[in-house]
């Protein structure tokens, strides 16, 4: 099931992310939580997923450095394998050029002890590479992201065990039938046998090596129990969705 959207469009373009209540699903009474420097942008990105446009409208902006710069609540039960994907782009350096620096965000499984040491991630722009991370180890693409370029990215949580989401899997701009694929190109893991989340409350995203001028741009972004929930053309208000387990 997918048990949270969000496009951004709802709000004001310069407004603060902070406390905003839009999108569809989430936690009954659940706002952003947003720390200063995580704004409504009108920089507008887009993507193709199988002919269909992801984005165009107002996205997130995030130009802030924290280890809690935007939390969410959309609580999923009993260790079930959890998705999440966005689109994004990186701005700052010339378009097309490799990301080489660390300009990172890390979209952290949340949970009731949120640690980034500990937690199930899937990162960008560690070093200017894209990976997965369980217990602070990482496995990264060979690749290096670029910037202006923009970017589908897939989250799998999963591998639950020993109370904890034990593995990571992320995929960049994968297709819709790509979920079981094993090229290095597309998809990347990391399991450990200690650490991880130990239950999927939300999301959580950290930020590190921002600034106004090196920044992300994100949107449509979707949480969901399967695959299709988060790569299936994107829902249309008026939704009611609901929370696995709840």
């Amino acid at each position: 099931a997918l048990v949270g959207y969000e496009n951004f469009d709802g709000y004001t373009a310069g407004s603060s992310l902070n406390g905003q209540t839009g999108g569809a699903g989430w936690a009954t009474s659940s706002p952003w939580s947003a720390v200063s420097g995580i704004s409504v942008s009108s920089e507008a990105i887009t993507y193709d997923l199988g002919g269909e446009t992801l984005g165009g409208g107002t996205t997130v902006k995030m130009t802030a450095n924290s280890n809690n710069a935007l939390v969410r609540s959309a609580p999923v039960t009993g260790g079930k394998d959890v998705f999440v994907s966005f689109i994004f782009q990186i701005k700052g350096g010339t378009p097309g050029s490799n990301v080489t620096g660390t300009v990172f965000t890390g979209w952290q499984a949340d949970d009731a002890t949120p640690s980034y040491t500990v937690d199930s991630i899937g990162y960008l722009g560690n070093a200017g590479k894209a990976g997965a991370r369980v217990n602070n180890q990482s496995t990264s693409f060979g690749s290096n992201l670029k910037y202006g370029q923009t970017y589908l990215f897939v989250i799998k949580y999963g591998g639950w065990s020993n109370g904890a989401y034990q593995t990571t899997q992320v995929w960049i701009n994968p297709t819709r039938a790509q979920e079981n694929t094993t090229d290095p190109a597309i998809t990347q893991s990391r399991t450990e046998t200690t650490g991880g989340s130990s239950g999927f409350a939300g999301l959580r995203v950290r930020t590190y090596g921002l600034s106004t001028t090196d920044y992300y741009l994100a949107d449509e972004i979707r949480i969901g129990t399967t695959w299709d929930d988060v790569v299936s053309p994107a829902p249309r208000a008026p939704l009611q969705f609901t929370h696995p387990g709840i």
